[in-house]
């Protein structure tokens, strides 16, 4: 990692952190429920800020490729994100739970939260 914070600037680990926060089905500051397309939406950012970085940086063909990559998995994401999402809340509300123990179950049953 000390390598790499001297080879990235910090911009880039900023962004890279910020997409494990944009990944969840909550928003974390407000406490809402995020859908698919929201997700996709604020990822599809990031990567664009990781991807302006990288070509200023002048980063190796094998970094822009793992950003092409990355970037790949959005177009399906939004669908797959709300299925699994309407499916756990779907369970979850089977159980007759607060809206904040709704949103515990939620997160323990989705490992990306």
């Amino acid at each position: 990692m000390a390598l790499a914070a001297l080879i990235f600037p910090l911009s880039y680990w900023e962004s890279v952190r910020t997409i494990g926060q944009t990944y969840h089905f909550v928003d974390l500051d407000r406490g809402q429920r995020r859908n698919g397309k929201l997700i996709a939406r604020d990822l599809q950012a990031q990567i664009d800020t990781i991807r302006t970085i990288a070509q200023q940086e002048k980063l190796r063909e094998t970094c822009m490729a793992w950003i092409e990559k990355a970037e790949r998995i959005g177009p399906p994401m939004p669908e797959t994100i709300d299925f699994v999402s309407s499916y756990v809340r779907q369970r979850v509300s089977q159980l007759g739970l607060t809206q904040a123990a709704s949103y515990t179950m939620h997160a323990h049953l989705i490992p990306s939260y």
